[in-house]
């Protein structure tokens, strides 16, 4: 019996020897996990914090296109406006940049005659060549004459200022307006 006690304690002490090896390596395993868990969320955080860099250096990059882009049309604008002194080939280069820059397909440069308080058609794109002379108090050029607003309407006959005789006169529907003071 003596022997078989001692055996019992023994294979007790083996035992608790093994379990508190396995609680340490339990530890030992919780401690690689936590740690790993770790890593891989400040590597997500920092995966997400490049594409957030990412996003924004594409943002100004393309700012920074447009900018060259404009900066270039800019540059040609002004080497085709200072390619000639004469008055009518200016104002017909204006007309072009300003069509180009709308996407306007037609378009007509009016000057203000203040002595006749009219309008009259200096050049035209993609219309009829001909003078037209309209009152400044009559239509939507009229009114864009007057107070240098800017007008843009999806619809011009839809607009209390627009003047039939004026499209009627050049045999045109104008469906969609941009009229700004140069």
């Amino acid at each position: 019996i003596t022997l078989g006690v001692r055996g019992l304690v023994g294979l007790v002490l083996l035992f608790n020897t093994y379990s508190i090896y396995q609680q340490i390596l339990i530890q030992r395993l919780r401690r690689g996990l936590a740690e790993q868990i770790a890593v891989s969320a400040s590597s997500h955080l920092r995966a997400e914090q490049l594409h957030r860099q990412l996003l924004e250096k594409q943002k100004r990059d393309v700012a920074l296109v447009h900018s060259i882009d404009t900066l270039t049309k800019i540059v040609e604008a002004t080497k085709q406006l200072n390619s000639t002194l004469d008055l009518g080939e200016l104002i017909n280069i204006v007309l072009e940049l300003a069509t180009q820059q709308t996407g306007a397909v037609r378009g007509t440069m009016f000057l203000v005659d203040k002595t006749h308080r009219e309008i009259w058609s200096a050049a035209g794109l993609g219309l009829p060549l001909q003078e037209i002379r309209i009152p400044l108090s009559k239509g939507i050029a009229g009114h864009v004459a007057r107070s240098g607003e800017t007008v843009n309407l999806p619809d011009a006959y839809a607009d209390q200022r627009s003047f039939r005789a004026f499209a009627d006169e050049l045999a045109q529907s104008p469906h969609v307006v941009a009229s700004r003071s140069v």
